[in-house]
């Protein structure tokens, strides 16, 4: 892969897969670096976007047909009886169809080193940095988080959208709360250097996390923290003044 796509896909070392999915933030997909078509047996694109968001969302785990079906908008829309043989060929045109098991009754999509997620790349790279950093190697935490920054986009899985009783929100609080995690220990890491010049990246990794817990007084103090750390001391006093009107918020997490 070129520089310009470790960067786009935040690749920090190891095998690199076929296919590369991004689900924060937007949800699109690439094959050999390439974007992906989605397109099987005449089902809608829309449909099998949100099929396969709800076997990312779900992996390793059976899902019904039927609920798939209705995730997907199958019941509803024209083409229901080709969503699953669609997502099938689909998964085959991209190479990695042997990461689903279909039965009659369920759809199971698994993890294989043939296919990964944004999601899988920051946690693998946050473990290579905590662990570093346990080690006393900030060089080596910050080599692991190469391209974190960029991968962290936003809310897990935009395009699902399904009846309450299908909902994801336990995976959409979960990325919400490692990708300020992350950029986080990507600020801590920065500032651990001792490196001047990596003291406006940190602050810049630091405010970026609080989009991920606004409301959480914890963050702002986290934040003045790396901003005083970095020798700023008017964003630190900044930050410690928007904290107190965070009080009555969620506990930090």
């Amino acid at each position: 892969m070129s520089d310009d796509g470790d960067r786009q896909h935040g690749h920090a070392g190891g095998p690199e897969p076929r296919v590369f999915i991004k689900t924060l933030g937007v949800f699109e997909s690439w094959v050999d670096h390439t974007e992906a078509i989605w397109k099987g047996c005449g089902a809608g694109a829309g449909q099998l976007k949100r099929a396969l968001a709800l076997l990312i969302a779900r992996r390793d785990q059976p899902v019904r047909r039927e609920v798939v079906l209705e995730v997907a908008g199958g019941y509803a829309l024209k083409g229901a009886r080709n969503v699953i043989p669609g997502l099938r060929k689909m998964l085959h045109s991209w190479g990695i169809e042997i990461a689903l098991t279909l039965n009659k009754l369920s759809i199971t999509l698994h993890r294989h080193a043939l296919w990964q997620t944004d999601g899988d790349r920051i946690d693998r790279q946050f473990a290579l940095a905590h662990a570093a950093m346990g080690a006393g190697d900030a060089g080596g935490a910050l080599a692991s988080l190469d391209g974190v920054e960029d991968l962290c986009g936003g809310l897990y899985l935009p395009i699902y959208d399904s009846p309450p009783e299908y909902a994801i929100d336990d995976m959409v609080d979960y990325w919400q709360q490692r990708q300020k995690e992350t950029l986080q220990l990507l600020a801590r890491v920065r500032v651990a250097t001792g490196d001047p010049r990596q003291h406006a990246p940190a602050m810049r990794a630091a405010a970026r996390a609080l989009r991920f817990d606004r409301e959480n007084p914890a963050s702002y103090l986290f934040a003045a923290q790396i901003a005083r750390q970095c020798g700023n001391e008017e964003r630190a006093r900044s930050y410690e003044r928007l904290a107190p009107r965070y009080r009555a918020g969620p506990a930090p997490g």
